[in-house]
């Protein structure tokens, strides 16, 4: 974790292995250079219990939250965890409800 005090979570949540979450969210992190990000990796997110234990672990370390989740029960979950107007939406509409 960086010390100078500038830095962010940037939580990555995939059903897969999150490779392109990954590279898309470094590209936008580099456009910041004041500030790191400290990358928390969730591949593999396929479950509610898995799911319940990332979100634990959000809670302990807030900040952005990317994720790509296609399956609708477990998509749903991440936005009723944000409160109101800070709730993602999806960007890529052609997935369905899938979000990044």
């Amino acid at each position: 974790m960086p010390t100078s005090g500038n830095y962010f979570h940037l939580h990555l949540v995939s059903d897969s292995t999150g490779e392109t979450l990954i590279t898309v969210a470094r590209a936008v992190a580099a456009q910041y250079a004041n500030v790191s990000a400290v990358e928390h990796v969730y591949p593999l997110v396929r479950s509610q219990k898995q799911l319940d234990r990332v979100l634990s672990e959000i809670e302990e370390a807030p900040g952005i939250v990317l994720f790509t989740l296609l399956e609708k029960d477990l998509v749903h979950r991440p936005r009723r965890q944000v409160p109101g107007d800070e709730r993602p939406e999806p960007v890529d509409h052609r997935a369905g409800d899938a979000a990044v």
